[in-house]
């Protein structure tokens, strides 16, 4: 009973906001679930939804992805050469350059790729779907990285807290994210990306539904 009580408790504080379903009118969106599903940090401020080419909308890194991850991977390298090439005095061992150098370069790497991940809707295809191969991963019957238009009944937009791990021993802290999600016709829910910013949210929602022809079930403010 304690472990369900603590349960509750962080549900609630994930989710600071209490959505009316019976404000869509609309009988699934009373059976979905209103929780964050906690995929993802925030990816708004390192990819932009754009037109890749008639009839498809994508995701694409945005400078200040592309400015982060080279910012991360040259300080990383930067560390690795003075590891290899630059005396070190100091009680400090060399090998924390290495690993600080290698982290650091891992780290752009893994930005870089994380925004730079296709997410598309693609009328063409009559698809949603996740990474660079569509017409394969359409196959796959239940895949969260390929929904048809016709199994997509709306645009689930919510408010959560996503945690921020703090440098220098401080305690982590909690920053409001919107999470957009495709709601389908049997109530599943897919993840589609996550925000920082709730106008951007808004606005490549409301973008996305023009052309899946679906509502923007808006529960960010409840």
């Amino acid at each position: 009973m304690f472990a369900d009580k603590v349960k509750n408790l962080l549900h609630s504080f994930e989710n600071p906001v209490v959505v009316d379903p019976e404000k869509f009118q609309d009988p699934l969106a009373e059976k979905v679930s209103w929780q964050g599903m906690g995929k993802n940090n925030p990816s708004s401020t390192s990819t932009v939804l754009y037109e890749r080419e008639p009839g498809v909308l994508s995701y694409k890194p945005s400078m200040t992805g592309w400015i982060f991850s080279l910012i991360f991977m040259l300080t990383g390298l930067l560390s690795v050469v003075v590891y290899f090439f630059v005396p070190v005095t100091g009680n400090a061992p060399k090998w924390v350059l290495l690993l600080v150098g290698v982290l650091f370069m891992a780290a752009g790497v893994f930005i870089f790729f994380q925004s730079s991940r296709i997410i598309a809707v693609d009328e063409n295809l009559g698809l949603f779907y996740r990474g660079k191969k569509a017409k394969a991963t359409m196959k796959s019957e239940g895949s969260q990285n390929a929904v048809p238009f016709s199994d997509i009944h709306a645009l689930q937009l919510l408010l959560r807290m996503s945690r921020v791990k703090s440098a220098d021993n401080r305690p982590d802290r909690f920053v409001p994210v919107y999470e957009l999600n495709l709601v389908k016709a049997d109530g599943e829910r897919v993840h589609v990306i996550t925000y920082s910013r709730r106008e951007k949210a808004r606005e490549d929602a409301f973008t996305l539904s023009d052309r899946l022809h679906v509502p923007v079930w808006d529960g960010i403010d409840g």
